[in-house]
């Protein structure tokens, strides 16, 4: 299973950043193939707020990372975990540091859920950007999607959502998030493997030892 661990501070978020990358290897080596920490990111704005995604056997693991190993992590106040459904990854640039980040969360009338993920699928997207991944999420009674997307331009993401994602039928509202920085834990060539075999499990007994 696929999720987002949103984790919010008391104060900055800094210190608590900094303590999850130190404490990262002992926790990844504590769980094995049960659960596997991809990487940490931030959005811009969100000062007491970062979000950890996570690839887990089970709700057991989850629940006990969280309890065991990021509740005692100091100026933490809580959590909120959304869930990434039938997530789509794409293979990445080697280099992307002529590219932004963003998430776009999609408010979407019940009905047409599975015709916009179809949707999504769609290729076609203009030059200097890239899919990252999409999933349900359902992690609010407003949003039920959530893109991911490289763009060397702002401007031309915005135009992509306004000009081709808001017209999807059945899609409500969207709202762009940039992601100010992203810690990745996993190596370059695990998350084009990671994205080639997703949604099926990776088996991660064979990647032992190339974090």
């Amino acid at each position: 299973m696929l999720i987002i661990i949103r984790i919010h501070s008391k104060e900055s978020i800094e210190p608590v950043w900094e303590e999850i990358i130190k404490s990262q290897d002992r926790i990844q080596q504590e769980y094995a193939d049960k659960c596997h920490i991809l990487y940490l990111t931030k959005r811009m704005g969100f000062h007491k707020e970062a979000s950890l995604f996570v690839e887990a056997a089970d709700r057991s693991t989850i629940s006990d990372l969280i309890v065991t190993h990021l509740a005692r992590i100091p100026g933490i106040e809580g959590f909120i975990i959304h869930h990434l459904y039938k997530a789509k990854f794409y293979p990445l640039p080697h280099d992307t540091k002529e590219y932004k980040r963003f998430t776009i969360n999609l408010k979407v009338d019940a009905p047409y859920l599975a015709e916009v993920y179809k949707r999504l699928i769609d290729p076609n997207i203009p030059e200097g950007m890239k899919k990252v991944y999409f999933a349900y999420t359902f992690h609010s009674s407003i949003d039920s999607l959530q893109l991911s997307m490289l763009s060397k331009s702002e401007d031309t993401l915005r135009e992509y959502i306004v000009n081709v994602i808001d017209k999807f039928p059945g899609v409500l509202k969207t709202t762009i998030f940039a992601i100010e920085r992203t810690k990745p834990f996993i190596t370059y060539d695990i998350w084009q493997k990671f994205a080639d075999q997703h949604p099926s499990a990776l088996d991660w007994s064979h990647l032992r030892g190339h974090r």
